[in-house]
């Protein structure tokens, strides 16, 4: 059983290895891959925004609670009019009193529903629309993960058998080596043909030295493409399939390259900034607020109420000149309009030249793969027939190193034309049909 969490990937340390298929190391990299991660975060943000244009349309409801100390000379010093009861008839006369300072709590509830705010309604509709983009650019990355996963899990595969190759050759040159040894100490052979088979030996050692620093590098790349963070012990258990002997078709003829994420993410973009047009412009309009409060004031005590008020009222706001800076956001926001156009024709530009390069790519690499197989064959015949007329003394050691190096070389080659024929129709699959890579496309 695989586990996929990134907490049991145990480290070289650990002693045993991980199998990981290809569809394995693909929902472990949904996960761990932090382009991925960084793509969600994006969503994330969209989805954040969308979440805050609905207090256009929503209301607003708050409480508040003051205690209030009032001062003031108009309070202080007041004439007031008192009747003198000393004699008959009374007499009325004016003493100063100061009624201040006033204090007590008002508490309250207040509401706010808006009416009619355009702008913000369409700045929820323009939200909505890159809420989508983003979820689109999110499934276009992880099409474009899968393919470079299939790139860096198939690369790990070819290049452990371009090691074991390698390390056949090489034995069979130390073979041919110590052969010619034996006829020179015969007096069979010259000398050059020692040091032909020697040189062709040292030759084969530094190629398997390479092959096996090019395997670290691949086994490397698919960890940074899987996003593990650690060196885990991991052995891939799929093998390279064989390429499709026909390109997949498109269900949707002429409109394959409309499917594509990223292209279907872009025209969201460009419905988004047509959204932030027309919302620069309705800062011209009106916003129409109905509103609401409900009060009660206490003279010694927080939420007490010795008396109490409510009040309701319909509020029109109109912002008729604001300088130029409404203007401005609506030349703005047709600037970006304009922009988020000319990236959509760009890239479909790059869709129809990926669609066709991809196309062209894998012809070649199903013919390569083709041809490789027949070298391989033809190398393998030639290079047995070589070491039977070596042995019977017609040919020379030249003969068998040149015959040697051929068959590596058509292996060699076979093993990377598979490879290339393989990411070619995924590759395909992506540019060109906009679907899955990783999955057969009906």
């Amino acid at each position: 059983m695989v586990f996929l969490a990134g907490s049991v990937i145990p480290a070289k340390s650990a002693g045993f290895p991980l199998e990981i298929s290809l569809e394995d190391a693909y929902r472990l990299a949904l996960k761990k891959n932090p382009g991925i991660a960084e793509q969600r975060a994006r969503q994330d943000i969209a989805t954040s925004l969308r979440q805050q244009a609905m207090q256009g349309y929503l209301p607003t409801l708050s409480f508040d609670a003051s205690y209030l100390r009032f001062d003031s000379s108009l309070i202080s010093d007041v004439p007031v009019p008192v009747w003198q009861d000393t004699g008959f008839p009374p007499a009325l006369e004016f003493q100063t009193r100061d009624f201040g300072p006033i204090d007590g709590y008002i508490t309250g509830f207040s509401a706010v529903q808006p009416i009619l705010n355009l702008e913000a309604w369409l700045a929820g509709r323009q939200a909505a629309h890159q809420t989508t983009a983003a979820g689109l650019a999110l499934s276009r990355g992880e099409r474009e993960l899968a393919l470079h996963l299939i790139e860096a899990y198939y690369g790990v595969i070819v290049a452990e058998k371009r090691l074991d190759v390698e390390k056949t050759a090489l034995e069979a040159a130390r073979k041919t080596l110590q052969l010619a040894s034996s006829s020179f100490e015969e007096g069979l052979v010259a000398p050059v043909d020692v040091y032909s088979a020697r040189a062709q030996t040292f030759e084969f050692k530094a190629r398997v030295s390479d092959s096996r620093g090019q395997a670290a590098v691949a086994l490397a790349q698919l960890h940074r493409v899987m996003g593990l963070e650690e060196d885990a012990n991991i052995v891939l258990t799929d093998k390279i399939p064989d390429p499709p002997a026909a390109l997949p078709k498109s269900l949707y003829p002429g409109k394959a390259v409309d499917r594509r994420m990223d292209i279907q993410a872009q025209q969201k973009m460009i419905a988004a900034a047509e959204a932030g047009v027309n919302r620069a412009g309705a800062a011209f309009t009106p916003e129409i607020n109905l509103f609401g409060r409900y009060q009660w004031m206490d003279h010694d005590h927080l939420m007490g109420r010795e008396c109490d008020m409510w009040g309701v009222a319909v509020n029109l706001k109109w912002t008729i000149f604001a300088g130029m800076s409404r203007s401005g956001k609506v030349a703005e926001a047709r600037a970006r309009k304009r922009r988020e156009d000319a990236k959509l024709r760009e890239l479909r530009q790059q869709a129809r030249a990926e669609a066709q390069s991809s196309r062209a790519e894998w012809e070649a690499a199903m013919a390569g793969w083709d041809y490789s197989r027949q070298a391989v064959e033809n190398a393998a015949a030639a290079l047995d027939q070589t070491r039977a007329r070596y042995r019977e003394g017609i040919d020379g050691i030249t003969e068998l190193l040149r015959a040697q190096a051929e068959d590596l070389k058509a292996r060699l080659m076979n093993l990377n034309a598979r490879y290339e024929a393989v990411l070619a129709v995924s590759r395909y699959r992506l540019q060109a049909l906009g679907a899955h890579p990783m999955k057969d496309f009906q």
